[in-house]
């Protein structure tokens, strides 16, 4: 199956070893102040993950001819930029994280105040059986996949219901099921 419909192009490029990565780059332009530190960022970071990262230093292409990097681009740039992007996508993944810590503790905690600890249990209180059903059948699974010492507590601990309050549930759902 081909992602670009009715292009029909056989790949035969050889794989490179870094040594020659780094000669491949250079050929291209890019200047490597440090061909130790290069050769330890392509082993340990792939050509083609820094390749996204040095595109905006490459020189605009007429034809399909191996791409040349503008003057003055350096790998050391290249690395800089997928540093700061590393750091950013840590910086973000955190903020998410709390923000959705503090949704699940909400939403448990006013659904338990609202309607009982198990509320999620009763059929009654949803408007389609069959989605409740359905819901249920996949809360149970989360739990039984659950590895969290305080869904094995409450299994430990109590035996009805067999399902842990919605404190608990909240925890272990995915955010797509909490949503």
């Amino acid at each position: 199956v081909s992602f670009f419909p009715g292009l029909a192009m056989k790949f035969v490029k050889p794989a490179l070893s870094i040594d020659e990565q780094i000669d491949l780059l250079r050929r291209r332009g890019l200047r490597l102040d440090d061909p130790d530190a290069a050769r330890h960022t392509l082993a340990h970071i792939s050509y083609y993950r820094l390749r996204a990262y040095w595109q905006p230093l490459e020189a605009a292409q007429i034809d399909h001819s191996d791409r040349i990097f503008r003057p003055g681009a350096r790998f050391e740039d290249v690395v800089a930029h997928y540093v700061f992007d590393q750091r950013l996508k840590l910086l973000l993944m955190d903020a998410i994280e709390r923000v959705e810590i503090a949704l699940r503790a909400r939403w448990g905690h006013q659904l338990a105040m609202r309607y009982g600890s198990h509320a999620y249990l009763d059929g009654d209180m949803f408007s389609c059986q069959a989605r409740h059903a359905k819901c249920v059948r996949l809360l149970r699974e989360e739990v039984a996949r659950s590895h969290e010492p305080f869904v094995r507590d409450y299994a430990q601990t109590f035996s009805d219901p067999d399902l842990p309050p919605i404190l608990i549930i909240s925890e272990v759902l995915t955010f797509g099921q909490l949503s």
